[in-house]
């Protein structure tokens, strides 16, 4: 009504992430979506944040004008304000059963802040996604660990504190079923591409994976980590 959205037709909720890339939640409600239709697409962010690009409007050659336009609310959309087109914002809409990735978790502090999991790209079953490190200790090595849970790993309940083995504040967050090192570049920033193979019937099949960085001078164990992430794999 009047540009502007009237009635909620289902909502979501995710554990914002930092690191740039795609991020979003499942609808608790299935939306039917029709040809022709309007539907307007809102979310509230931590602190103003995340775009997924920021325009400064100072480009002649990339104008404000030619970019998406959007309205903002301060009131849970009892108001709007705007139009405004500072930001480029992008949008995916998946249907049927798509693939989701969710950080959780926390990690701990090392020598270049807290390691932060992120990711770009959906997993998909015949298709690739990465996961992103940041704020790792640079020029070093971090471990990508991969698992099927994160309630236990083998005998071991999960999260597991590694504060009794030197490293405070520091926990095991999935399941250590694979473990693949990986170097961090000058930035202590990492990344690694995860390929799915091509079967349908690995839809809704959960990976937990969590970052393990080298930081000798961190704490006694040498060892940081970083939050852990959730891909549910869609088809």
């Amino acid at each position: 009504m009047n540009n502007r959205p009237l009635a909620l037709l289902g909502d979501g909720s995710w554990q914002m992430s930092a690191v740039d890339g795609w991020q979003g939640a499942y609808l608790t409600t299935p939306v039917p979506l029709n040809t022709g239709e309007n539907v307007w697409i809102l979310w509230g962010t931590v602190d103003g944040c995340q775009s997924s690009f920021h325009n400064d409007c100072t480009d002649p050659n990339n104008p404000c004008t030619q970019h998406e336009t959007y309205l903002t609310s301060l009131d849970g959309g009892q108001s709007w304000n705007g139009p405004f087109n500072f930001y480029d914002w992008k949008f995916r809409i998946w249907t049927g059963f798509p693939g989701h990735y969710q950080p959780y978790g926390a990690g701990c502090a090392g020598t270049n802040g807290v390691p932060q999991l992120g990711w770009f790209g959906m997993p998909l079953a015949g298709s690739s996604f990465d996961i992103h490190l940041d704020n790792a200790m640079p020029s070093s090595f971090a471990m990508l660990s991969f698992g099927t849970s994160n309630t236990n790993s083998g005998s071991t309940p999960l999260p597991y504190s590694l504060a009794p083995h030197g490293a405070p504040n520091c926990s095991v967050l999935g399941a250590l079923l694979v473990t693949v090192l990986y170097p961090t570049d000058a930035n202590g920033h990492g990344v690694v591409t995860v390929s799915l193979p091509n079967d349908p019937s690995l839809a809704g099949f959960d990976i937990y994976d969590q970052w393990f960085c080298f930081d000798a001078t961190a704490n006694p164990l040498g060892i940081t980590v970083s939050n852990a992430g959730q891909a549910t794999i869609g088809v």
